[in-house]
C-alpha cells in the first residue's frame, strides 16, 4: 500500500467515526475526535514523509559507497533509529 492509499485510508476512517458521532448526537465528543484526528493525520503523514525520506537517502549514500558494507551498515543502523531510540 502506498503512502498516500495509508493517508487515504486513514482520513476515510476519522470521516466515519466523526460522522457515526454526530449521527449519535454525541456533538462534543464528535468535535473533540476532530481536533485529535486531525493532529494525527498531520503525524502520520509526516511519518510517511520520513521514512521515504529515510530511504533516499540510505539508497543514495549505498550507491556512493559501492561494496563498502561498513559504511552500508552503518547509515542502515543510523537510518532505522528513531529519534527517541538516540535518547536510550
Amino acid at each position: 500500500m502506498s503512502a498516500s492509499e495509508i493517508i487515504k485510508k486513514y482520513y476515510d476512517e476519522q470521516k466515519a467515526i466523526i460522522t457515526f458521532l454526530y449521527d449519535k448526537g454525541e456533538v462534543s465528543l464528535a468535535q473533540t475526535a476532530q481536533n485529535l484526528f486531525a493532529k494525527s493525520l498531520v503525524i502520520v503523514a509526516a511519518s510517511q514523509f520520513e521514512y521515504a525520506l529515510r530511504d533516499v537517502v540510505i539508497r543514495g549514500i549505498s550507491l556512493r559507497a559501492k561494496d563498502d558494507n561498513y559504511v552500508i551498515r552503518f547509515c542502515n543502523e543510523k537510518g532505522n533509529r528513531s529519534p527517541i531510540s538516540h535518547m536510550v
